[in-house]
């Protein structure tokens, strides 16, 4: 037989397997740190996110809260335009009564002309409406 030189390997020493435990030790050191800084950083976005979604909460109560207070003042526009409209109709009717009731059989021919047209125009907006 001829001296071929065999490479056996050994098992590790000491020495190495203390290094191999040393590297493992430091990467589940860094896999915990790094799960803990993802686990605070999904925990911070998760606040984030509840905090934003409260603050489009109170930002849509507002707006509502606006548009219905818009609602309600142009409802009290809308009421206080009907009710002038209504006191001019009054006013207007009195005044239409008033040259109604005028005998213009003592006034002079241009006064005569001028309410009898006046006459005229109220009795034919009455026969409009009808």
């Amino acid at each position: 037989m001829e001296n071929v030189p065999v490479e056996c390997e050994r098992p590790p020493g000491k020495k190495v397997e203390k290094e191999r435990e040393k590297k493992r030790k430091s990467r589940e050191r860094e896999d915990k740190e790094f799960s803990e800084a993802l686990r605070e950083m999904t925990d911070d976005r998760k606040i984030l996110m509840v905090e934003r979604k409260e603050s489009l909460m109170r930002v849509e109560n507002r707006n509502a809260e606006l548009l219905e207070i818009k609602k309600k003042k142009v409802e009290m526009e809308i009421k206080a335009q009907e009710e002038r409209s209504m006191i001019l109709a009054e006013k207007k009717r009195k005044n239409d009564m008033e040259i109604m009731k005028l005998d213009i059989g003592s006034m002079n021919s241009v006064q005569q002309e001028y309410f009898h047209n006046l006459q005229m125009e109220i009795l034919e907006e009455q026969r409009n409406k009808a």
